[in-house]
Formats: structure tokens, sequence, C-alpha cells
């Protein structure tokens, strides 16, 4: 996803469009999810896990990613 959006705004930039950029947050470990509303319902999730990743995902680098502790430990082998 990162890739896609880097080479996407490359292409932008170099036509004069707006183009956009992201972060990434992720954190490991237990939600909470449910379904909000009464006319327009909306499936969410909730927790320290959540809001860890998106303290993580808020303050990083533009087009980076940011893997917590918790993550790293669990793919550090993989990546």
């Amino acid at each position: 996803m990162l890739e896609f959006i880097e080479n996407r705004k490359k292409e932008r930039q170099a036509e004069g469009k707006f183009f956009f950029e992201m972060r990434v947050g992720v954190n490991t470990g237990t939600v909470v999810s449910g379904v909000v509303g009464v006319k327009n319902f909306q499936f969410d999730i909730w927790g320290d896990t959540v809001n860890i990743a998106s303290h993580m995902e808020s303050n990083g680098a533009i087009n980076r990613m940011n893997v917590s502790g918790n993550t790293m430990e669990l793919i550090k082998d993989e990546f």
C-alpha cells in the first residue's frame, strides 16, 4: 500500500495534480468490536491496541510504517 501511494504521488506530482500521502501505525493485541448506529450501521473496533496504533500513526513520518514493540516481537524473524 505504501509503495502504491508513493508511486501514485510521483505520477500526480509530474502531472501537477493533487496527491495523497499516508502514515501507518501497527499494534498487536486485543480489541473490542461492534456495530454502531440506528439507521446507518458501521462496524468499529476500540481498545488500547487501537489507541496505541493510532498514536503511532499520527506521530509517525509520512509514507512510513511504525510498528509497536508487541508487533515487532511477533514479526522480527519474518521481516
